[in-house]
């Protein structure tokens, strides 16, 4: 699973997606995937963090969509 902000960093998230695919490894992230109606933005990245084996976080300036819902502990902030 690769997450990130995506517009300030898309060529980092191309470079790591590059370099998983390069492994003959599968990427999973949001912009290869249609979107789900049926859960929040934050039920589907918990989503795809529990069905991958690993998790890369890619940390930069901005915080990117912070949901006001219950089950969000950022928007408690």
């Amino acid at each position: 699973m690769v997450s990130s902000t995506f517009r300030d960093l898309k060529e980092h998230r191309e470079a790591v997606i590059r370099a998983i695919l390069g492994q003959g490894l599968h990427p999973v992230a949001m912009e290869h995937d249609s979107a789900l109606p049926d859960v929040t933005v934050v039920e589907s990245s918990l989503r795809k963090v529990q069905d991958a084996a690993a998790y890369v976080g890619i940390v930069g300036r901005s915080y990117g969509q912070i949901p006001e819902i219950d089950s969000n502990p950022m928007a408690c902030r």
